[in-house]
């Protein structure tokens, strides 16, 4: 976090606009590296358990933040309403 918080104020201080950078994380099945990984988000999805699937977004966010990231990168939206 400190080692963000020195490129953000640099990011800062050095840019003529001051436009704060965006710190991004691939969040397919983890929130950090070395974090916990769960199962890939179809599997997810085929227990059909939404309260599970919204406590594992809010364990990867929550490790997300705590290195720092603004945004984590994952799939929103399932476009498939057929089961097989």
């Amino acid at each position: 976090m400190e080692c963000r918080n020195r490129i953000q104020r640099a990011f800062m201080e050095r840019s003529r606009l001051q436009i704060p950078a965006s710190f991004s994380q691939e969040a397919l099945h983890s929130g950090v590296a070395g974090g916990t990984v769960f199962p890939e988000l179809v599997t997810q999805g085929a227990t059909w358990d939404p309260q599970l699937v919204q406590d594992i977004a809010s364990a990867v966010a929550a490790e997300c933040r705590a290195v720092g990231g603004n945004t984590a990168f994952s799939p929103v939206i399932n476009l498939f309403i057929d089961s097989r």
